[in-house]
């Protein structure tokens, strides 16, 4: 294995292979000429190397350019045209590889809704029953804002919101309904202090239900800042209590 400042030189920082070695994936009809030219002139075949990134820890298999040259397999390039067309081949290799995975995905995506068609179509002939509440609420609380996940915890008795989504298994059905209209009525409970969003759904709810709604009288300022308005009362150049006494002007000795 090519390591250190050796396997520096041979890959570059964009993870091309580059300098002395060309990447196998690149070289492999060339390869299999030059073994068979090696079998010709009972020689040595090009060894393929295996070279670790020291930037990044990958692994590339490559081989000797001068080795497939001196075969004549190969014609010597450029150092700066060899790694355009690296760059060429791999972008290239990206694309397809990028293909592939998203022929997959909609080949999975087909099948999972088929089944999806299926699984709702046999539901739909059946009463709904605990473990289908429960799925809701999970999928519930999946949505709850990172905003509003505290206030639900808080309004359940749990320390972390983990534990409220662990408890849904074993909750009653009517506890599992509760929880349903919690998830909506909690959004915006926390006022946000850089936004001027509103609880829509608790307020909606509250006028509903003929719960009256009492706004927020201005408090006390905090204890500290209650503090420093004492202090600041007891220096007068800081906190004058009174409008100062105009200077008396006069002529000196009337």
């Amino acid at each position: 294995m090519i390591e250190g400042n050796k396997a520096r030189a041979a890959v570059s920082a964009r993870g091309v292979v580059t300098g002395a070695y060309v990447a196998l994936a690149d070289v492999k009809a060339e390869l299999a000429k030059a073994k068979q030219e090696a079998a010709k002139q009972a020689t040595s075949a090009p060894t393929v190397v295996t070279i670790q990134d020291p930037r990044t820890g990958k692994l590339f298999k490559a081989v000797k350019e001068a080795e497939l040259i001196g075969l004549g397999v190969r014609q010597a390039t450029p150092k700066q045209q060899r790694e355009h067309d690296d760059w060429k081949a791999r972008q290239a290799r990206d694309a397809a590889e990028r293909q592939k995975k998203e022929e997959k995905a909609e080949r999975l995506t087909e099948a999972q809704y088929e089944l999806l068609l299926r699984t709702r179509a046999v539901m739909h002939t059946q009463p709904r029953d605990h473990i289908d509440l429960a799925m809701v609420c999970h999928a519930a609380l999946c949505g709850v804002g990172h905003w509003d996940k505290g206030t639900l915890t808080k309004l359940w008795g749990h320390d972390d919101y983990t534990d409220l989504q662990k408890s849904v298994g074993s909750m009653p059905v009517q506890d599992l309904t509760k929880l349903l209209m919690d998830c909506a009525l909690v959004k915006h409970v926390r006022a946000n202090p850089w936004t001027n969003e509103q609880p829509t759904e608790l307020l909606s709810a509250a006028k509903r239900y003929g719960v009256p709604i009492e706004t927020p009288k201005p408090s006390e300022p905090p204890l500290r800042a209650r503090w420093i308005r004492g202090r600041l009362k007891q220096i007068p150049e800081l906190w004058p209590t009174a409008a100062p006494t105009p200077a008396k002007h006069g002529v000196a000795g009337a």
